[in-house]
C-alpha cells in the first residue's frame, strides 16, 4: 500500500537520530519506492528526489532540525502531486459529463445528482447515449430511490432534436447531462461531443477518470481536452486502487483540476476532493471534517448524540458505532478518516452476515453488561451465547475486538477539529499520532 510505505519512510525521518548522506540515501529511495508503487511517473519521482537532496544539504538555521526540515519538504512536494483545491462556483447549473467505458461515469452521475440534492438543489439528468437502449434503464435504477427526474431520448429521435425539447421544459436548479461513452477518443465522439457542447452550453464539463488508469489519465486528459476543452475531472475507484498516486500525478501535469472522488458504490460514497485531506489520509492524521460531514449526511441525530457522549467507552457505544458505519460504509473508510490503521482486519470488512451476529449478541447482553463490560465471565458468556443463537466462541470473538476497538477510540477521545488546519497539520507530521487528542462532533 502506497500509504503505509509513504508512512514508514516519513517514519524513518522522525526516528532517524543522526542524518548523514548515507541515511538521507536511503529515505529518499523509500519514497520513490512508495511513489513509484503508486505509479507516479518515473520522471516526476526524480525530480522530488533531486529536490529532497537539494533540501537535506541546505545549512540549518538556529534550533531547527534536520528532521522536521525534510518532513516539511515532503508534505510540500507531495502536496504538489495531488494539486490544488478546485470549487464548484454557485453560479454552476449545467454540467457535462464525459468518460470511456469502465470509467464508472453513470454511476458517478446518480453520486452527484445526490450530492446536489442533499445541498438542497433540485436536480434532472439527460442521459445523451442514443446507441445504448439499456443507459435509460441503468440511470432510472441508479436514481430510483431519488428525486430525480430523468430525461431519454425516444426510439429513433435525433440526438440534436432531443436536446433541444430537454432543455425547454427542465427546469432544475442543476442539470446533468451524461454523455455516450466509448471504448476509446475517436471521430464520431469528437463530433458528438461537439454537437452537445454547442446545443447543451454547459458552465461545466467534466471528465470521468478511474483512479486505477495511473499515468494514462495524462493521455485521456489531452484527448479529451483537444475534443472540447473541459474544465476539470472526477476521480472514481479512490478505495482501493494502489494507482490512484499516478492518477492524481497525472492530473496535476496535466492542469485539470480535481472536483471530486469517489470511494465505493453506495450512492453517499462521493466528496469534494480536498488536497490537505487526501493527504491526512495517506499520512494517518484523522480527517475528522470529512467525517464529520459524512455523519452529518448519513446518520440519525440519536447517534450523533450517543458518540457524543462517550465518556465511557462501553457494548451501547460500539453497537452504535455498527450501526452508522453500515450508513457510512465500511469502517475501513472511517478508520482512514481517524488515520487509524490498527483496527482488526475482521472488523474493517464487517459483513451483513457478523453485523447481525453481533447485534444479536450485544442485543442478548443485559443492561448492566453492555454499561459494564469487565463483568461479563464464563457463565454470562455461555448464557448470551444461547440467547443470541450463536457460539461462545463467537461472544468471545467479538469482546476481543471490543477491547481492540476500545483501546484505539479512546486514544481520539475528544479530538478537537481546529486541530487540523494547515498549519497544524503540518506540525503533526512530527509525530503523526497526536498525544492529546479528543473526539469531538
Amino acid at each position: 500500500m502506497f500509504a503505509e510505505k509513504i508512512r514508514a519512510a516519513l517514519d524513518k525521518i522522525k526516528k532517524a537520530v543522526f542524518i548523514d548522506e548515507d541515511e538521507i540515501n536511503a529515505i529518499i529511495k523509500d519514497i520513490q519506492r512508495a511513489l513509484l508503487s503508486a505509479d507516479v511517473s518515473l520522471e516526476l519521482v526524480l525530480e522530488i528526489s533531486k529536490k529532497l537532496k537539494e533540501e537535506a544539504k541546505k545549512k540549518l538555521a538556529p534550533g531547527e532540525s534536520r528532521q522536521k526540515l525534510l518532513l516539511k519538504k515532503t508534505y510540500e512536494l507531495l502536496k504538489e502531486i495531488i494539486g490544488e483545491e478546485a470549487i464548484i462556483s454557485k453560479e454552476v447549473k449545467k454540467i457535462l459529463l464525459l468518460g470511456l467505458y469502465g470509467s464508472g461515469k453513470t454511476t458517478t452521475v446518480a453520486k452527484l445528482a445526490n450530492y446536489f440534492l442533499k445541498r438542497g438543489k433540485t436536480v434532472a439528468v439527460i442521459t445523451a447515449d442514443i446507441y445504448r437502449p439499456a443507459a435509460y434503464e441503468q440511470l432510472l435504477q441508479l436514481t430510483k430511490k431519488l428525486n430525480v427526474k430523468v430525461y431519454a431520448p425516444r426510439e429513433n429521435e435525433s440526438l440534436e432534436e432531443f436536446l433541444n425539447k430537454t432543455l425547454n421544459s427542465a427546469r432544475e436548479d442543476i442539470i446533468i447531462l451524461d454523455s455516450a461513452g466509448r471504448s476509446s477518443v475517436d471521430k464520431e465522439l469528437l463530433q458528438e461531443l461537439k454537437l452537445i457542447s454547442e446545443i447543451f452550453n454547459p458552465d461545466l464539463k467534466i471528465l470521468i477518470l478511474s483512479a486505477d488508469i495511473g499515468q494514462v489519465a495524462q493521455k485521456q486528459i489531452k484527448a479529451f481536452n483537444e475534443a472540447t476543452k473541459i474544465d476539470g475531472v472526477i476521480l472514481t475507484k479512490m478505495d482501493s486502487s494502489a494507482k490512484a498516486g499516478g492518477a492524481l500525478a497525472a492530473c496535476k501535469l496535466a492542469n485539470a483540476k480535481i472536483y471530486f472522488i469517489t470511494t465505493g458504490e453506495r450512492i453517499n460514497d462521493i466528496e469534494e476532493f480536498n488536497p490537505d485531506a487526501y493527504l491526512q489520509r495517506v499520512l494517518g492524521i484523522p480527517d475528522l471534517n470529512t467525517l464529520i460531514k459524512k455523519i452529518s449526511q448519513t446518520a440519525e441525530i440519536s447517534d450523533i448524540e450517543k458518540l457524543k457522549s462517550f465518556e465511557d467507552f462501553n457494548f451501547e457505544i460500539f453497537q452504535h458505532q455498527l450501526k452508522m458505519s453500515q450508513n457510512l460504509g465500511p469502517l475501513q473508510k472511517v478508520a482512514e478518516l481517524l488515520g487509524i490503521s490498527n483496527l482488526p482486519p475482521e472488523l474493517l470488512q464487517l459483513s451483513e452476515q457478523k453485523f447481525k451476529k453481533y447485534n444479536a449478541i450485544i442485543n442478548s447482553m443485559t443492561k448492566q453488561e453492555r454499561k459494564k463490560p469487565e463483568i461479563l465471565n464464563k457463565s454470562r458468556i455461555l448464557r448470551i451465547a444461547k440467547g443470541s443463537g450463536t457460539t461462545e466462541q463467537e461472544v468471545r470473538e467479538l469482546i476481543a475486538n471490543f477491547k481492540r476497538i476500545k483501546k484505539v477510540f479512546c486514544k481520539l477521545k475528544g479530538f478537537d477539529e481546529s486541530q487540523i488546519s494547515e498549519q497544524k497539520m503540518k506540525n503533526l507530521l512530527t509525530k503523526f499520532k497526536p498525544k492529546k487528542i479528543k473526539f469531538k462532533i
